[in-house]
Formats: structure tokens, sequence, C-alpha cells
């Protein structure tokens, strides 16, 4: 969302959570970056592809470019996780 009076740029990532060999990585976004003129807003996807039956984890990142440098305005991430489970009928 961009509650500005100038178009921002934002680029979008998903990153693994940890360096564990024993959590995976599943996790892509699209797109990865977006420009989002004034007053309007744009939705961005998450997928999630496990491969394994076990835990996954990543951090998503969304940064303003030339935004503010205080963390609190200029980016946004969260945890995400979740887990990969046998297919069912």
């Amino acid at each position: 969302m961009n509650p500005n009076k100038v178009t921002c740029n934002v680029k979008f990532s998903v990153k693994p959570r940890s360096l564990s060999k024993s959590e995976g990585f599943a996790f892509k976004v699209e797109p990865e970056s977006l420009s989002i003129v004034p007053n309007q807003h744009k939705y961005v996807t998450v997928s999630f592809n496990p491969t394994e039956m076990k835990q996954y984890g990543g951090v998503f990142e969304a940064v303003v470019q030339n935004g503010e440098l205080n963390p609190k305005q200029g980016k946004m991430t969260f945890e995400m996780r979740g887990e990969g489970t046998l297919p069912t009928l």
C-alpha cells in the first residue's frame, strides 16, 4: 500500500530463516519488485512448495527503494513457516 503522494518501488524477497539442514526452504515470492502509484495497493504471491516431510522456514522482506532508512518505515519483515506432509485423497 502506498499512502504517499509519489510512486514507490518495492523489492520483495523470501530468504531461509536459518542455515540449519534440518529446516528446509520452500518459499518463492512473485513478483520480486513492484511500482506502486500514490494511494494504491498491489498484491504479491508467496508460494510454498515442500518436497519432503519436514519443517520449513523463511523470512519475507519488503524494502522500499530509496525509502526511509528508519526500519519501521522503509522495510517490513516477518517470519513464515510451513510443514511438508504426505498427499491425501
